[in-house]
């Protein structure tokens, strides 16, 4: 299951239909806490990062500023009202999605970084103007 706190239609068409299919083949429940980024909001997040805050490439260099790039969250008790987040990447929830993005063949995790919850275009530079 797969659940939008973002504007889905801002992701390119390709991307979103490859991250729906997915994790809709989840058996767990996934919440898109963040999709397409604008370069004014990419240039705050690095400054932000400069400063000592969370990691965050410069402004044209995520994949986030072309909608090629998503960051998201395991709902670790969807019954439970609102999002009860996990970052716990030892619950079976993670490790199905790892070894789901590392399967596929036009995605890519962001744990290399750092950045478990971030999934993005496999060589989304390619796929910028797409």
């Amino acid at each position: 299951m797969i659940t939008y706190r973002v504007d889905p239609d801002l992701l390119k068409p390709a991307f979103r239909a490859d991250v729906e299919a997915l994790l809709d083949l989840s058996p767990f429940s996934w919440v898109v806490t963040y999709g397409y980024r604008s370069i004014a909001e990419q240039a705050e997040l690095h400054t932000k990062y400069l400063a000592g805050g969370p990691r965050a490439a410069p402004p044209g260099e995520s994949a986030h500023n072309f909608g090629l790039a998503v960051d998201v969250v395991l709902d670790a008790d969807p019954d439970k009202p609102g999002l009860q987040a996990s970052w716990d990447t030892k619950h079976p929830g993670w490790i199905w999605l790892f070894n789901a993005v590392a399967a596929h063949p036009r995605l890519k995790s962001g744990q290399s970084f750092g950045d478990g919850g971030h999934i993005e275009r496999y060589h989304w530079k390619e796929h910028r103007g797409a």
